[in-house]
């Protein structure tokens, strides 16, 4: 029986309807040869979406519409290629989740791709993923902050405990040099206590953006003097030299607790690491817009590897100095904290057994 002319009308009115989709479809589409690769149709949303007018993509091969530099696995999601890097006419290069469908078509194949702009969903997932690196660097550094807690503050606390009930006890049968002796011991102990209970408390308020910070000029000298008085004890007991060749004329624009805590760290750690008889020196250079200071020692050095995590929280680790001296890490990481507040920078430069110098780079006038 042949068709009727109501079935050919049918026919019609599916097939307008199907070019209605196509043409009005807020997503680009391109009707391709299977076999030759060529663009043979396309809808007027290329316009708006791919910047070509759908003449000037018909004979054109479809690769034109390919990123030069789409190297990357396409991510498939059955007939859906995801986030693929797409060139519009001026040259921009946008991600569009693609649609790919092919249909038989008289012993060839056609390819109907459809290009939907995945700028917005691409930005947020990249921002989501930010974020997840971001909570996973947090809480390492919160289990490294617990952990210096537990274990480093453990050992002087514990040993300020042992030699003052070793005092408290025993103090009637103790000879005088013994009561000194065990009065230095607390003492230092409880030095270190306090030291680390400070670089911790600051550490956190900077996390935190609780700590206070108040730039104005220091004189760079001045500052290095008034922390070196504080080590005339460690360098008489290890017989080392410390000189302040700093220009009395440099200024930096920093905060001054900050300033006194991050080259406080820096001479402890050159003289920590410092053999005794040995020299750390601290010299200044004016760079132009900056004030460049070193702190220069003769130490037992740093390999390359140690050097790639003195900064980092989630991962330092003290050696024990040159006479068995005790630290955390954390000092280093608390440096680099005051250098960045201040727009500045912080360099190492170290081989074993050949000495260290850590360099600051601080800007004379604060920039915020």
């Amino acid at each position: 029986m042949a068709p009727t002319e109501d079935f050919y009308n049918d026919i019609n009115f599916e097939l307008e309807k199907f070019k209605a989709v196509f043409t009005d479809s807020v997503d680009a589409i391109t009707v391709t040869d299977g076999t030759t690769g060529n663009i043979i149709d396309a809808n007027n949303s290329c316009k708006a979406l791919l910047g070509y007018d759908p003449k000037e993509l018909i004979g054109q091969h479809h690769s034109i519409l390919l990123a030069d530099s789409e190297t990357s696995s396409p991510q498939m999601f059955g007939a859906i290629v995801s986030g693929r890097k797409i060139r519009t006419k001026n040259g921009n290069i946008i991600p569009m989740d693609i649609t790919i469908n092919t249909i038989d078509w008289d012993d060839s194949i056609v390819v109907i791709t459809c290009y939907r702009d995945a700028s917005e969903r691409v930005k947020w997932e990249n921002e989501i993923k930010l974020y997840a690196e971001q909570l996973n660097q947090l809480n390492k550094n919160k289990d490294k902050f617990f952990s210096i807690i537990s274990h480093d503050l453990q050992n002087p606390i514990t040993g300020l405990i042992g030699y003052a009930e070793i005092l408290s006890q025993e103090f009637d049968t103790l000879e005088k040099d013994e009561i000194v002796e065990y009065s230095k011991s607390i003492n230092n102990a409880a030095k270190d206590a306090l030291e680390l209970l400070e670089n911790l408390m600051n550490w956190s308020r900077i996390q935190t953006g609780t700590i206070e910070f108040e730039p104005k000029p220091i004189n760079v000298y001045a500052v290095v003097d008034s922390v070196s008085i504080l080590f005339n004890a460690a360098l008489k007991n290890k017989s080392i030299s410390l000189s302040n060749f700093c220009n009395p004329e440099y200024s930096i624009e920093a905060d001054e607790k900050m300033a006194a805590s991050l080259f406080r760290n820096l001479i402890s750690n050159a003289i920590k690491y410092s053999n005794e008889g040995s020299v750390v020196s601290i010299s200044s250079q004016d760079t132009g817009e900056n004030i460049f200071i070193s702190i220069t020692d003769q130490g037992i050095g740093i390999s390359p590897e140690e050097q790639d995590n003195l900064f980092r929280i989630d991962v330092c680790k003290s050696t024990p100095g040159t006479n068995n001296e005790k630290g955390t890490g954390l000092g280093l990481v608390l440096c680099k904290e005051y250098v960045n507040m201040h727009n500045g920078e912080i360099q190492v430069t170290s081989k074993p057994g050949q000495g260290s110098e850590f360099s600051v780079i601080l800007p004379k006038k604060y920039k915020s």
